[in-house]
């Protein structure tokens, strides 16, 4: 599925999310969730820390990016496991194209 990548991130008044004082678009937001490594993910191997490398490579820089239904399951855990429910909402809102 194509995924627009350079979307703003809206709260529920319409405003923009920021991460200090830049603000957050789908792939600012999506890069910082395939990074992050949360208390769950502290003991994952090397393959999956690749596998996110490799998802990164199709993310960052880019306007728009072809994700499989794999990756879009991927980002949506990672996502979730990172951002409060706005953020979340927002981001998945998109990744499932609504």
């Amino acid at each position: 599925m194509e995924v627009a990548l350079n979307v703003v991130l809206k709260d529920a008044y319409g405003e923009d999310f920021k991460l200090g004082d830049t603000v957050l678009t789908l792939e600012k937001a999506l890069y910082q969730a395939l990074v992050a490594v949360t208390e769950k993910d502290k003991n994952i191997d090397g393959e999956e820390k690749y596998k996110r490398h490799k998802l990164t490579e199709k993310i960052v820089g880019k306007e728009s990016a072809d994700l499989s239904i794999e990756e879009l399951a991927k980002l949506k855990d990672l996502t979730g496991k990172l951002w409060g429910v706005g953020l979340v909402g927002a981001i998945w809102d998109i990744l499932e194209a609504k």
